[in-house]
């Protein structure tokens, strides 16, 4: 009997050490998951990142082509700005090289006018001058 109750205590307490045992395992197998379990909460946020930083770049890159439209349209109306001052240019100069010619034009009509004013004078002047001269020698003779 003494020996059934050793037996049974040693049983016991080979059963206390595999339970004991078993915790221990148990408690490391949960830690094991526990950092399992971290170290795909990790990778998911690095995933999350990741996704966050593919949509950062493709929107910078969006903004870059927004930009790139915005540049060329500024360069356009830039070009447009001075071909329309290169237009109204040549068109005022045009005007003035028209309006000095128009102006040569008139002062040399002008001159050309007062030459045969001019000459109209000197030969009503030479007309009179021998109107005068047979007036004055005619009663002579």
């Amino acid at each position: 009997m003494v020996l059934a109750s050793m037996v049974l205590a040693f049983m016991v307490l080979a059963f206390l050490v595999l339970a004991f045992i078993d915790l221990v395992f148990l408690v490391l197998a949960s830690l094991v998951l526990a950092f399992m379990v971290l170290a795909f909460m990790v990778l998911a946020f690095l995933a999350l990142a990741s996704l966050v930083h593919a949509f950062l770049v493709l929107a910078s890159l969006v903004l870059a082509f927004i930009v790139l439209v915005f540049l060329v349209l500024v360069f356009l109306v830039l070009a447009s700005l001075v071909l329309a001052f290169l237009v109204l240019t040549s068109l005022v100069l045009v005007f003035l090289i028209r309006a000095f010619l128009v102006l040569a034009f008139l002062v040399l009509s002008s001159l050309v006018l007062a030459c045969l004013v001019l000459a109209f004078l000197v030969l009503n002047f030479f007309v009179l001058a021998s109107l005068v001269l047979s007036l004055v020698v005619t009663p002579c003779f």
